[in-house]
């Protein structure tokens, strides 16, 4: 019989939609009328196709008994589009008069697949005992096994292993019990695992059940159940992250790094790129997280390959909760670590006016003379008349930037502020009795400061009050240079930092000659 196709897509054949819309009367009227009961509508579906995916039996017992083909490989076949609508006495009918239980349509999808991906307990039992293939595959290489334990559906993944489902299914991406472990579906995997699942099964990345529960969709439950069966809590990916790792950088609840840390994971166990968990939740600002790890030993101080610490990236960011953490925590030791460029958290935190983070390092005793490696710095291009840019000329800075500098170098000064009210601060109780050592040019309230950490004292009523003149040129040249930056930047004078440190420096001079 010919296959007469609709005349344009938006007009679907009377008997078509009349069998969709399940009018058993008129589809009686409308065959007696015209004999063809293969015309096809929208989406290349016949009447029978239609009456199926809506589930109108009546309808498809007519038209069979009118000869429509109860199988075909174009188009829906009957059979799938009765299973996909989920109707079990049309699918029952359909199987009932020969329809082939291996029929596929797009994408390799057969009946059993799709019972199983869309939850029809009842029709895929049904399947089963008519003899349905538990290992088919579609072309996406997936198995009805796969596809109920992705969607968690313990009682079909039940009836596929009693009837000889492949448990591993290893010539697809993901086993199911990978798949069950990173949907979370606790249950399945607990089955899975009772039918005794390999936990040594990966996926073609390499990846593992308890790696894909910690980093993915799974839940507390679920990696407690695959802790429980012994599952390699240090298994590392592709990346090199191990199972922890993975877990912090994907950002799960802390209960699943507790776990793995009661199951004895290493919390120092750092990747390729050297990031630890610690310095991975320093970054992202995550305080639960950090405190979870700080109270299971964590170490501050490792460094990352760019050199950065859990105490740097913390500072970059201004994560001021999760700084207050790492400095109640550790050492004053961890404050001076420097990264490749040799800047300090605080030297982090100024470059980013972080103001913040910079009032909180300094008054956990930050060394705000502390001076980051030299740089080449670049001079701003210059277009020359008629012709291209010129490249941009290179200049070596001959020393690093401290606190101050750098902040006045890229302009934040909301953050030069908190260093200069920081130093005003700390001078209030002493300072007078300081500036009476020094002549009247030098007389800031910043270079007092500053000597007090050139001093290194903790405690500025301690500080050393002696003239410049009885300390190391290079000492002098530290101070002067910060002292003339906060004259310049914060007094009502004019000039600029150069002119104001030889005005300083010989001012200094002469009043270290009259000393003597």
């Amino acid at each position: 019989m010919p296959v007469v196709l609709a005349s344009s897509v938006e007009e679907e054949p009377l008997l078509v939609r009349l069998s969709r819309e399940g009018q058993l009367d008129r589809v009686k009227e409308c065959l007696k009328e015209s004999r063809n009961v293969e015309v096809r509508g929208k989406k290349d579906r016949t009447a029978l196709a239609s009456a199926a995916l809506e589930g109108h039996s009546a309808v498809v017992q007519l038209l069979l008994d009118h000869g429509a083909r109860i199988d075909g490989n174009e188009g829906l076949p009957p059979i799938l589009a009765a299973v996909s609508g989920g109707h079990f006495e049309t699918v029952e009918l359909l199987l009932s008069r020969k329809a082939c239980v291996q029929a596929t349509g797009r994408h390799g999808w057969s009946p059993l697949l799709t019972a199983a991906a869309r939850g029809h307990t009842a029709i895929v039992e049904l399947l089963l005992e008519m003899t349905a293939s538990p290992e088919v595959c579609n072309e996406y290489g997936s198995t009805p096994l796969t596809l109920a334990a992705e969607k968690g559906n313990e009682a079909i993944v039940r009836q596929l292993l009693d009837h000889k489902a492949e448990i591993e299914c290893r010539a697809i991406d993901k086993p199911p019990l990978i798949w069950a472990a990173m949907r979370g579906r606790a249950a399945v995997v607990e089955l899975l695992l009772h039918r005794r699942a390999s936990l040594e099964s990966k996926t073609k990345s390499g990846m593992r059940a308890l790696p894909a529960a910690a980093t993915q969709c799974g839940g507390a439950d679920t990696v407690s159940l695959l802790l429980k069966a012994k599952a390699d809590v240090e298994a590392k990916d592709r990346s090199g992250d191990t199972v922890l790792l993975g877990a912090v950088r994907n950002g799960r609840p802390c209960e699943v790094a507790v776990l793995l840390l009661d199951a004895r994971a290493q919390v120092n166990a750092c990747a390729r790129d050297g990031a630890t968990a610690l310095i991975v939740t320093a970054m992202s600002g995550w305080t639960s997280m950090t405190k979870t790890l700080l109270d299971h030993k964590a170490d501050i101080t490792p460094l990352d390959e760019r050199g950065k610490t859990a105490l740097s990236h913390a500072a970059r960011y201004n994560h001021i909760g999760v700084m207050t953490m790492l400095l109640e925590h550790g050492s004053g030791k961890v404050l001076e670590l420097a990264c490749n460029k040799g800047r300090t958290p605080l030297l982090h935190a100024v470059r980013h006016g972080h103001a913040e983070a910079t009032y909180c390092l300094l008054l956990a005793g930050a060394n705000c003379l502390a001076r980051s490696h030299p740089q080449w710095l670049r001079q701003p291009s210059r277009r020359t008349s008629g012709g291209p840019r010129t490249p941009p000329p290179c200049e070596r800075s001959h020393k690093g930037d401290t606190a101050a500098s750098l902040a006045e170098r890229f302009g934040h000064g909301n953050t030069s502020a908190v260093i200069l009210r920081y130093v005003e601060h700390g001078l209030s109780s002493w300072g007078k009795q300081v500036h009476a050592s020094f002549p009247s040019v030098l007389r800031s309230s910043a270079l007092c400061l500053l000597l007090c950490v050139v001093n290194h004292s903790k405690d500025p009523s301690q500080s050393d009050t002696a003239s410049l003149g009885s300390m190391p040129d290079d000492v002098v040249d530290d101070i002067l240079r910060q002292l003339c930056y906060f004259h310049v930047v914060f007094s009502e004078g004019g000039g600029t930092a150069d002119e104001g440190y030889s005005e300083v420096r010989e001012s200094s001079e002469d009043h270290a000659d009259e000393g003597q």
